[in-house]
């Protein structure tokens, strides 16, 4: 840029002065030119001076009229030629008196004047001047040329130096126009490419709602063929495609709702910055789609903008579901502890009329005694069965701990056959035959009895007709697997029903956690997809597996591996025997319960047990009367949840630093021990857990129970090895 700015001002310079030379040569060129036709005038006058005053030639009256005629006419012409000369004022003088001397010589009519050899030696120094000035004004004309072809050489150069400098500025030109292509056509890739990797689908439209632009998402979105997304192509053109395949929120077309926007299209707002329209619509697959237009600031157009808001649907759908779990949780638990210890009342109360009724040992039978008996018998085995329901209510809660034990199918089967065809009623025929010799388990009775029943009623679904579902069972040896090369065994519950079956995808995604066919629990359906997903995490826990076969209109078939237990745990003697021994027990017993009812009946028993028992109902009670208590406390007998700041293994631990030697037994009707009891304890008399700190008794639970519980924690007396 600067070597062409400097060339164009050396340019213009040359160009000015070579005008200037121009000029002065100009005027050179007509001096010398003047000079020499002055010259040859003054030459001709001199000669004519001389012809005229020779005596040959003037015998001719008309001829020296003729000659006086032309040398009169130049003399009359001299002075004015002669004007610019440049001549020095004598000789310039001297030019005019011979001038004016030839002029009266040629107007005396009598001949010319002697003078005429005057005239014409004056006339030759006016000659001999002007050719003197020749000379200088030859040199000027050459140095004139001379300059004025440098300065042409001059110009040439400089027009080279400007052609190179237009060429430099052409190339640069052409080098940044490439680069600026270059960087457009980087800037348009990145732009694609960063369009194409959103998960969004992106379509820009026009001021005259025609398509510019889109990405792949957009079309893969609304699955349209690539004859559809042209450039140019109408929105309606595409509306029309995508139509069919769309519908609204809550099932009606999506016409209804994209017609604002059609509506919009025709006053778009020409300011950016409002606020964008907002659908929301099903697409194609299911999927749950979100249509979104924004315009575009300056009234360039607008453009659509589709997200695929079936993840965040389903996971805020899994959400809502956990919290409801979460709050089915917390009231099983509220429920599942009154309920407990409702029952826990219930069945002692029913055992101490039993024991009242119970023959003597005089042998006499009463016959209304012994049915009376029975009745009871038949009531505290209900009893017992809501018990067992209540930890099934807790183990769906997730908040019973489990309690894995030794089974055998082919007696845990038949009793679940009566419920199970009770719960799915006549048409539906359900078929179990035991298999001998099979192989105990070790699993939870409360999980097992839930995976069987939730299976239940997935194949009553399936059959609204009726049908069959029939259980089952088969020792299965594995191959062995694995660099240690041992085999496998497990036994298998097949559990198969003549419904009208699953797809393959929908056989894929059975066990997916809240994944179901079912109509929504709020539509009158009933399906969570919870029933499968458990049953699986309950396999797997227990290290089986479960698979499920089935095709549309063949039924479903679902197959549960279930490990062997290899060695049974020995089970110790019940403490039944021993309860006689201490049937009359003596020692301080501290009954801590918020429940009235269950309070007393626990006290009561105790006495009847031989033990001095105190209640109170929370522990700020408990610590009043363990501070008014005059002789040793031998046990602390406290349900885990109580009122107040204080729960029951707080108070364990305050009472164990006054009273070290005290033994502590805690009582829970929520399925909430500690998870390290849960782990390291042993199976408690009623399905409580013995803790590695303090020992659990279970709710709800019998006198024998309650009993063997109390006899277990108390300490050893004084001086017997504990």
């Amino acid at each position: 840029m600067l070597a062409t700015l400097l060339c164009t001002a050396l340019a213009a310079a040359l160009l000015l002065a070579s005008r200037q030379e121009a000029r002065q040569l100009q005027e050179v060129r007509a001096r010398l030119v003047s000079d020499v036709e002055i010259r040859d005038r003054i030459d001709r006058i001199a000669r004519g001076l001389v012809e005229l005053n020779a005596p040959a030639e003037m015998s001719s009256p008309a001829e020296i009229l003729r000659r006086r005629a032309l040398l009169g006419s130049a003399l009359v012409a001299l002075p004015q030629l002669t004007a610019g000369l440049g001549l020095d004022p004598g000789s310039h003088q001297a030019m005019l008196r011979a001038v004016d001397g030839a002029t009266a010589a040629l107007n005396d009519p009598a001949g010319p004047p002697d003078n005429l050899a005057g005239l014409r030696r004056g006339f030759d120094d006016v000659s001999g001047r002007l050719r003197a000035r020749r000379k200088p004004l030859q040199d000027e004309v050459a140095r004139l040329l001379n300059r004025e072809r440098l300065l042409r050489e001059a110009g040439v150069v400089v027009a080279l130096g400007l052609l190179s400098c237009a060429l430099l500025a052409a190339r640069s030109a052409w080098h940044r126009a490439r680069r600026a292509e270059d960087n457009q056509r980087r800037s348009d890739g990145r732009l694609r490419a960063s369009l194409d990797s959103l998960s969004q689908g992106v379509a820009l439209f026009g001021p005259d709602h025609r398509l510019r632009d889109w990405n792949a998402c957009f079309a893969g979105l609304l699955e349209l063929p690539s004859s559809v997304l042209r450039p140019g192509v109408p929105i309606g053109a595409i509306l029309d495609a995508a139509m069919p395949k769309l519908s609204g929120g809550d099932g009606s077309p999506l016409a209804a709702l994209l017609t604002p926007l059609q509506a919009g299209l025709v006053g778009a707002a020409t300011v950016g910055g409002a606020a964008p329209d907002i659908w929301e619509c099903e697409g194609p697959g299911g999927r749950v789609l979100e249509v979104r237009r924004t315009l575009v600031a300056g009234g360039a157009g607008f453009v659509l903008t589709l997200s695929d808001m079936t993840v965040r649907v389903r996971s805020t759908q899994m959400l809502r579901d956990a919290q409801k779990m979460q709050a089915v949780g917390q009231l099983s638990s509220g429920l599942a502890h009154d309920f407990n210890n409702l029952l826990t009342v219930i069945l002692c109360n029913l055992e101490a009329v039993r024991d009242e009724l119970v023959p003597g040992s005089d042998g006499h039978d009463d016959p209304a005694a012994r049915a009376l008996a029975g009745r009871l018998d038949q009531a505290v085995q209900a009893a017992r069965r809501g018990g067992t329901l209540t930890r099934q209510l807790l183990s769906f809660a997730r908040r019973q701990p489990l309690e894995p034990a030794s089974l055998d199918l082919n007696e845990v089967l038949p009793e679940l056959v009566p419920l199970l065809r009770r719960t799915l009623g006549p048409r539906v025929q359900v078929l179990f035959e035991p298999t001998p010799g099979l192989w105990p388990i070790n699993a939870d009775r409360a999980q097992l009895d839930s995976a069987v029943l939730n299976l239940a009623l997935n194949s009553r679904d399936a059959m609204p007709g009726g049908g069959r579902l029939t259980f089952e069972l088969a020792n299965v040896p594995v191959p062995p697997e694995g660099a240690d090369g041992t085999a496998r065994e497990f036994v298998r519950l097949r559990v198969s029903d003549t419904g009208h079956g699953m797809t393959p995808e929908v056989a894929a995604r059975a066990f997916e956690p809240f994944f179901t066919t079912k109509p929504p629990p709020g539509d009158g359906g009933g399906g969570s997809g919870l029933g499968l997903a458990m049953l699986a995490a309950f396999v797997r826990q227990g290290g089986g597996s479960a698979a499920i076969r089935s095709s549309p209109g063949a039924g479903t078939c679902v197959e549960i591996l279930l490990p062997r237990l290899l060695a049974v745990p020995v089970i110790p003697v019940p403490l039944t025997d021993a309860i006689p021994a201490r049937r009359h027990g003596a020692g301080t017993i501290l009954v801590v319960e918020d429940d009235p009812s269950l309070r007393e009946m626990v006290t009561v028993t105790l006495r009847s047990l031989g033990y001095r028992a105190i209640d109170a109902a929370d522990a700020a009670e408990a610590m009043r009367l363990l501070s008014a208590l005059g002789g040793p406390l031998d046990l602390l007998l406290t349900d885990i949840g109580l009122p107040g700041a204080c729960d029951g293994r707080e108070l364990a631990e305050r009472i164990l630093t006054l009273r070290p030697w005290a033994g502590v037994l805690l009582m829970s009707g929520r399925g909430d021990g500690d998870p390290a009891d849960a782990a390291t304890g042993a199976a408690g008399p009623a399905g409580g857990v013995g803790g590695a700190r303090f020992p659990v008794l279970g709710k709800p639970f019998r006198r024998d129970d309650l009993a063997r519980a109390v006899a277990a924690a108390m300490p050893p007396p004084a001086g017997v090895a504990a």
